[in-house]
C-alpha cells in the first residue's frame, strides 16, 4: 500500500491516506461514522472554516467488495505541501469490513485516477492541484 499525509485546512492531525490507482474519489472517516471507524482517525468539518457540505451524498464500492457511505464536502487539502481549494471529498458515515483499522490501516483512501472515473463527478486531487496551477510537477510512483 502506497500511502501519503494529507492535512484537511489545518485540521490536525494529519491523515493517513491510501494512494489507489484504480480509482478518483477521496474520502476519510467522519465523526458519524462509528464503530467501522474505530482507530482511524476522523476528520471532523465542524473544525474546519472553510469545511462545506455541498449537500451530496455518495456510496463507493470497489474490487474487493469493499464499501463506504457518507456526505461529499468541499474543503482546502494540502499534500506533499501543495494545497487545493475547494476540493471534493467524501466524509465516511460508514466504513465496510473491508476499510475496519485491521484490515485496512490507512485513515481514508485517495484516487489518483482521472475525473473520467470519479463517482463525485469533480476533479481528484492531483487535477485540482494542475488546474489551481499548484504545480507542474509529474508525479511517479513506481511499484
Amino acid at each position: 500500500m502506497a500511502t501519503a499525509f494529507i492535512d484537511f485546512n489545518g485540521v490536525v492531525p494529519e491523515k493517513v491516506m491510501d494512494l489507489d490507482t484504480g480509482s478518483s474519489d477521496l474520502f476519510l472517516p467522519g465523526p458519524e461514522c462509528g464503530q467501522s471507524c474505530a482507530g482511524h482517525t476522523i476528520y471532523d468539518p465542524s473544525h474546519s472554516s472553510t469545511s462545506i457540505d455541498i449537500g451530496k451524498t455518495f456510496s463507493l464500492q470497489y474490487g474487493d467488495n469493499s464499501t463506504v457511505a457518507g456526505e461529499q464536502y468541499n474543503d482546502t487539502v494540502t499534500v506533499m505541501g501543495l494545497t487545493a481549494t475547494s476540493q471534493t471529498f467524501g466524509v465516511a458515515m460508514q466504513y465496510s469490513n473491508g476499510f475496519v483499522r485491521s484490515q485496512f490501516p490507512a485513515d481514508g483512501l485517495m484516487g489518483m485516477g482521472f475525473k473520467a472515473i470519479a463517482e463525485y463527478n469533480t476533479n481528484p486531487v492531483f487535477q485540482t492541484l494542475a488546474a489551481q496551477q499548484q504545480t507542474n510537477l509529474w508525479i511517479r510512483i513506481y511499484v
